[in-house]
């Protein structure tokens, strides 16, 4: 044992010895005297900062590491811990920013430790340091990015979740919230929260979509639907996600933004609407009315429907109001027509306003909203007719009766258009007399195609322009099928 202690403190004097320890030290290790000369400097620290060892040797430490800013506030640290051997023994770690040999700032945690001889003078600062700058610029990126992210939910039009799928918490966004009319403290964070809140006739396509995209059958998930508002309007919302999986592909997290669309539906209808229906009187227009045709063609050769009958109308005299009166009172009397037209149908609710084929993406109630939560597509008559009544252009109007039993019923509605048109109209303190010719073609079996059908409506309505012509009076005429 002996020996051995012998042999350490043998080491302890070797210079070499001693050499090898410091370089071999992962850690910066400076040694400085009460000056602040550098007495030593080992290799982590030669590694760090771009000099050797003998370019730094001998001199003041302040003046080559240490900023200008800095330099004064340290020489009066290391004179007081100097002066002061309590202080010396009490120091604690710290965060230095130094200059390598480019001038980049490096940022080094050190801990320091004081020597002293045998009356108590401090003799050299034994400094062990750790370079933390790839962790301090770590921090500041997170810091910057998170900063970035709490802006970006700040400034964002567009609502954002993030769903726990291990425990079911969702983080919906005090936008999201407040997209939904909700203050944030007013919806909770549970996925039920946001279910119970979208439209039962979208529920199945969004969990669909959510589940197709967990599933690894979609990249991502994105879908339209509808949720209900605090105010009781449902708005229409696209749902954007995308899942987070573990190493074995499980999905474990998914986040998502939401973005109001309901301002473009109502767009969308509205573009829809004036492609299928008449700017002036709001009925349906030319397409739909053909559509429509084709439509009763086709369930009556199926026997989905007893028969059905068409009306063209065109009004008596109307060139005459135009002349006279104006185009801005024959516009009137054209909305006038179509207003007391659609008391005429053999239904309460007036004309059906719906294209054909074509759901109206939102069935709007307000201006500038969806639908509410108590709407509903317009009810069919008692009897299950839908008859419609639609604007061809100029003053010919038509009518579409569906499943009539025989032409007395077709007759019953051509006198109550009679008796309505044959009222007089007061137009902006204009009175206006109209008549009007009516043709009617009945469905049968013999009409091949809408044009048949048209065409044989058409000819009776000039049929019965004529009687009117020759009468004074509106006229009806139903085309004869031969057989």
């Amino acid at each position: 044992m002996s020996d051995l202690l012998t042999q350490s403190r043998q080491l302890d004097h070797n210079p070499e010895f001693v050499n090898a320890i410091l370089n071999a030290a992962a850690n910066l290790i400076l040694v400085v005297d009460a000056k602040g000369h550098i007495v030593r400097f080992n290799r982590a620290c030669e590694e760090a900062t771009g000099y050797d060892a003998v370019e730094v040797l001998g001199r003041p430490f302040f003046d080559i590491f240490l900023r200008p800013e800095d330099r004064e506030v340290k020489r009066a640290a290391l004179a007081s811990i100097c002066n002061n051997t309590t202080q010396a023994t009490q120091m604690n770690e710290t965060e230095v920013v130094w200059l390598d040999k480019t001038g980049s700032a490096l940022c080094v945690a050190w801990n320091y430790t004081a020597l002293c001889d045998e009356t108590g003078v401090v003799c050299w600062i034994v400094s062990v340091g750790t370079e933390i700058s790839g962790q301090r610029r770590i921090e500041k990126a997170l810091r910057e990015s998170e900063e970035r992210y709490a802006l970006a939910l700040q400034g964002a039009n567009d609502g954002i979740w993030d769903w726990n799928l291990q425990n079911g918490d969702v983080y919906f966004s005090p936008r999201w919230k407040a997209m939904l009319g909700y203050g944030d403290d007013e919806i909770g964070h549970e996925a039920q929260d946001w279910w119970e809140r979208v439209h039962s006739a979208d529920k199945e396509n969004l969990e669909t979509a959510i589940q197709q995209h967990l599933a690894g059958i979609t990249p991502h998930l994105e879908c339209e639907y509808r949720i209900l508002h605090k105010d009781g309007t449902y708005r229409w919302m696209l749902a954007r996600g995308l899942a987070i999986r573990d190493g074995n592909g499980k999905p474990h997290r998914m986040a998502g933004s939401q973005t109001d669309m309901t301002e473009w539906k109502v767009t969308e209808h509205q573009l829809l609407h004036d492609v299928f229906h008449d700017s002036l009187t709001g009925l349906p227009n030319r397409v739909v009315f053909l559509e429509r045709v084709e439509q009763m063609l086709t369930r009556a050769k199926r026997k989905e429907i007893d028969g059905f009958a068409v009306l063209f109308l065109d009004l008596n005299g109307f060139k005459n109001v135009n002349d006279q009166l104006g185009h801005p009172i024959g516009d009137q009397l054209l909305k006038a027509v179509a207003s007391r037209l659609k008391r005429c149908l053999r239904r309460d609710d007036t004309v059906a306003r719906e294209v054909p084929q074509i759901e109206p993406p939102i069935m709007l109630s307000l201006p500038g909203v969806a639908e509410t939560k108590a709407g509903a597509k317009p009810k069919l008559a008692a009897n299950g007719t839908q008859d419609m009544v639609a604007r061809l252009g100029g003053d010919e109007f038509t009518v579409v009766l569906e499943n009539i039993m025989g032409a007395d019923e077709v007759h019953a509605v051509a006198r109550r258009i009679y008796e309505e048109l044959d009222r007089p109209f007061n137009l902006s303190g204009q009175i206006v007399q109209i008549g009007v010719s009516i043709g009617i073609v009945l469905s049968s079996p013999q009409q091949q195609s809408s044009d048949d059908l048209i065409s044989q409506a058409d000819t009776a309505m000039y049929e019965a322009k004529e009687k009117s012509r020759v009468s004074g009076q509106s006229q009806a005429c139903i085309y004869q099928i031969k057989p």
